[in-house]
């Protein structure tokens, strides 16, 4: 419920936060902490417009939709040319046992498989 953007505001970094949640609660709690919120469904079509955001953070989200890479198009389609994104998964391998990716930096743009995102 907006936990990343108050952790941003009390360190004291000025930023414009903009969450998604899906739970109509936790946008409440959000909200009623000052938080901009927005009530989404990670696995639709984002209610953002084209190129809104320099930076998107997905944390711990990819690894329970059913198709992540549509996910991973919007967040593409929602940046601004140059910007940029960071997610991490947790990915569940054969012996269950429970390994951790972390990427950061732009999506690449021109390349086959960003083309594919599109």
């Amino acid at each position: 419920m907006g936990g990343f953007g108050q952790g941003v505001r009390g360190m004291g970094l000025e930023i414009d936060y903009t969450g998604l949640d899906l739970s109509e609660e936790n946008v409440r709690k959000a909200t009623e902490l000052g938080l901009e919120v927005r009530l989404a469904d990670a696995s639709q079509p984002l209610t953002v417009d084209d190129h809104e955001y320099d930076c998107v953070i997905c944390l711990e989200l990819l690894e329970h939709l059913p198709t992540p890479i549509f996910l991973l198009g919007e967040i593409r389609r929602v940046l601004k040319p140059e910007g940029g994104r960071c997610s991490r998964s947790r990915i569940r391998t054969a012996g269950s046992r429970s390994t951790e990716s972390c990427f950061a930096g732009p999506i690449p743009r021109g390349t086959s498989t960003a083309s594919r995102l599109r």
